[in-house]
């Protein structure tokens, strides 16, 4: 069984996908704000994003990006 990673080299398909895979309704204008979460997130850590990462990501919006 296959399954999506999320990093640093990980592109905006990766993260439709991911969302798809993890049951995630992420509207398509913000996987451009959580791909660039995902690659910081990936660069800081020098590792793989999990899925529990990606969850409180999509959840808590990027942390650059203010909540209305």
């Amino acid at each position: 069984e296959r399954k999506v990673v999320l990093g640093k080299k990980s592109g905006v398909d990766s993260v439709r996908l991911k969302a798809e895979e993890l049951g995630l309704d992420v509207p398509a204008e913000r996987h451009a704000e959580l791909l660039a979460a995902v690659k910081a997130l990936g660069t800081a850590k020098r590792r793989l994003v999990t899925d529990a990462e990606f969850r409180k990501l999509v959840e808590k919006g990027a942390p650059d990006v203010a909540s209305p």
